[in-house]
């Protein structure tokens, strides 16, 4: 069954995405989301983080097939195409996660599998070079084709997945999150080049958490919330805060309130730490027994607040003290000197050794604790890890199990278990609970208010609203590598904290919080 469209585009539809269905596994990603698209229409789809956006646009794109559902473009069926069908269609696609091949030049992955020949099948390096500048040209972007992906910056890489897409010129182009890494020039570079593609009568798919894009450049908005299509709006016919409730769309139960002790130990205060380049610098203050959410959408600088902190990220600017004390912090192993440990976001990537034992992971970060004179002491060590097998419930309970063995959840517990041997301090943890099941997930967070109730400090990132409501003591949020607000758990709402996430577009703060202004970023508090 066909969802019906609460707003028709004025011309007839350049495509129709018709009752998409698609499932990974037992999640259904997609459930019966239509959508269609006139030819000069800017249509932004947005919706939390999970709500099926970026499933869509790749199934439109031909990077995925749905499991039900259909592709209509000039009246003809075309579900399960590939992306080289699409590409042949006029259907080009901006991921979200940059593809460039890095050891490459920016010129040879534009034309990447669409090379210019010249007779005998030979490369017509020219004949590239000179359309790859006409289409920077033509975009308004500077950027060198012959220059090679790694030595460019994340904005610029951006910038080229842009013009790799738009440089066959497609009739309808799908834009997954491109200002994510974008700010000042360059964003308002992407905003023009969108406004030129719809006025030169191509159609535009633009996924965005950024809901003040919304309003610049898009003719209708679709809502999708966990898998559902919610409505399609005419922007005119819409508001900001409107777009904020259509987007939680559920009664949220206020959270429980937490005693946090008078008089608790400053544990640490950042100052004038710069998390993205142009944004103002940020302060923040911890305190013991206290868990403080940051709350924000992707590319709003939380990972790389928490980062700095942490030592992965080197600061331009800024100064940290701990216990009153000021350190200095260049990379992570000055921070677990000083009792601060981040888990972070990936942790296949960047949190375990994933061919090696549950023993060998854990004990990694305290071989100092466990070595004599260089060597490991297998009975200091099997102690360790035996007592955080148990503290953080990893099943099974077995020392010697390899950790790609393991559950994503039980893999994430190796991870926790890992840093709380060290005692911390201060604990940073990155979406704690990311990709991990209902149950692994109720104990981490047991774990996390039983560490703040021993006195850790806990700074804490998550995209999921109700974790930072349930978890939290203090909610900072962030936008554009700035602290826009801090609450209290009590004052806050999911509806509230999107709201500020994704900025109010000249319209009244929410009721029941203050917003900071973004010159001003101090979040201390006692």
């Amino acid at each position: 069954m066909t969802v019906p469209m609460a707003a028709e585009a004025e011309s007839p539809p350049l495509i129709e995405a018709q009752s998409i269905v698609k499932r990974f596994g037992g999640v259904v990603a997609l459930d019966t989301v239509s959508l269609s698209v006139a030819s000069g229409e800017a249509h932004a789809v947005v919706g939390e983080n999970g709500a099926g956006k970026s499933t869509l646009g790749k199934i439109i794109s031909g990077a995925l097939s749905p499991d039900s559902g259909t592709i209509v473009i000039d009246g003809r069926d075309h579900a399960g195409m590939t992306p080289v069908e699409a590409h042949d269609l006029g259907i080009a696609m901006v991921y979200q996660e940059l593809s460039l091949v890095p050891w490459m030049t920016v010129e040879e992955n534009l034309f990447l599998g669409r090379e210019t020949r010249r007779r005998l099948g030979v490369l017509d390096r020219r004949a590239m070079r000179r359309r790859a500048l006409e289409a920077f040209d033509r975009l308004g972007i500077d950027l060198d084709p012959t220059a090679v992906v790694s030595r460019l910056s994340v904005a610029q890489c951006q910038l080229a997945e842009i013009a790799r897409a738009l440089l066959f010129e497609p009739r309808l182009v799908i834009m997954d999150e491109p200002s994510a890494v974008l700010g000042g020039a360059n964003l308002e570079r992407v905003l023009a080049i969108v406004r030129g593609l719809r006025d030169a009568g191509t159609g535009v798919i633009y996924v965005s958490h950024r809901l003040n894009e919304v309003f610049e450049i898009a003719d209708r908005v679709t809502v999708l919330r966990d898998g559902h299509w919610i409505d399609t709006l005419n922007v005119s016919a819409t508001s900001m805060r409107e777009l904020v409730r259509l987007m939680v769309g559920r009664d949220i139960a206020p959270p429980a309130q937490r005693k946090i002790a008078e008089g608790r130990a400053h544990v640490l205060s950042a100052r004038g730490v710069v998390v993205e380049h142009g944004a103002p610098p940020v302060d923040l203050d911890l305190y013991a027994g206290e868990v403080v959410g940051v709350a924000g959408m992707v590319g709003s600088g939380r990972s790389s607040l928490v980062r700095t902190i942490a030592g992965a990220i080197s600061a331009a600017s800024g100064t940290v003290t701990l216990d009153g004390r000021r350190v200095t912090i260049r990379k992570p192993a000055d921070a677990i000197k000083h009792g601060i440990c981040l888990i972070p976001e990936d942790r296949k990537s960047d949190g375990l050794l994933q061919p090696r034992s549950v023993a060998e992971n854990i004990s990694l970060a305290s071989l100092d604790a466990v070595s004599r004179i260089g060597v490991v002491r297998s009975k200091l060590e099997q102690t360790l890890v035996l007592h955080q097998i148990k503290t953080v419930d990893i099943r099974p309970p077995n020392p010697a199990v390899r950790v790609d063995a393991l559950s994503g959840g039980n893999q994430q517990k190796v991870v926790v278990g890992k840093w709380l041997a060290r005692k911390p301090r201060v604990l940073i943890l990155d979406e704690p609970t990311r990709g991990i099941d209902v149950g692994a997930k109720s104990e981490i967070h047991r774990t996390i208010r039983a560490l703040a109730e021993d006195g850790v400090a806990v700074l804490m990132v998550s995209s999921e609203l109700p974790e930072i409501l349930s978890a939290s003591d203090r909610i900072l949020v962030m936008r554009d590598g700035a602290i826009v607000a801090e609450l209290r758990p009590e004052e806050a709402s999911e509806e509230i904290i999107l709201a500020y996430a994704v900025g109010h577009a000249g319209e009244e703060p929410p009721a029941g919080a203050e917003e900071q202004p973004v010159g001003s970023t101090s979040v201390g508090g006692a």
